[in-house]
């Protein structure tokens, strides 16, 4: 399962709601509820420090990427993902059992 691992993040406020773009494009892959500086950043995407939720989970901490699981594996213990946010493709690991084509967050710790 191939996988990017870098994501472009602007961080902006607007009538002091948060506004987050994923590399430049105006969507809404992203849940941000935190608190963080306005500007840009560069987010390193691990599959150890992501989990995956619910793709609405707007009361959690971290950083939500609505996504799609688009291949599942089960190597033993675990499942292993691949998740589709936007043109992105991002590994992830669970014990928890997605099915193919379903709607899920992949939180991102920050």
């Amino acid at each position: 399962m191939g996988a990017d691992n870098e994501l472009t993040l602007r961080f902006q406020k607007n009538n002091g709601q948060n506004i987050v773009s994923v590399d430049d494009a105006d969507n809404d892959l992203l849940i941000w509820n935190g608190a963080a500086h306005e500007g840009t950043m560069h987010a390193f995407i691990n599959e150890d420090a992501v989990s995956l939720t619910q793709p609405d989970n707007e009361n959690s901490d971290a950083l939500i990427l609505k996504g799609k699981i688009i291949a599942r594996a089960y190597p033993g213990g675990y499942y292993r993902y691949s998740v589709a946010c936007g043109r992105h493709h991002f590994s992830a690991t669970s014990e928890k059992t997605y099915q193919v084509g379903e709607q899920v967050g992949l939180s991102l710790p920050y």
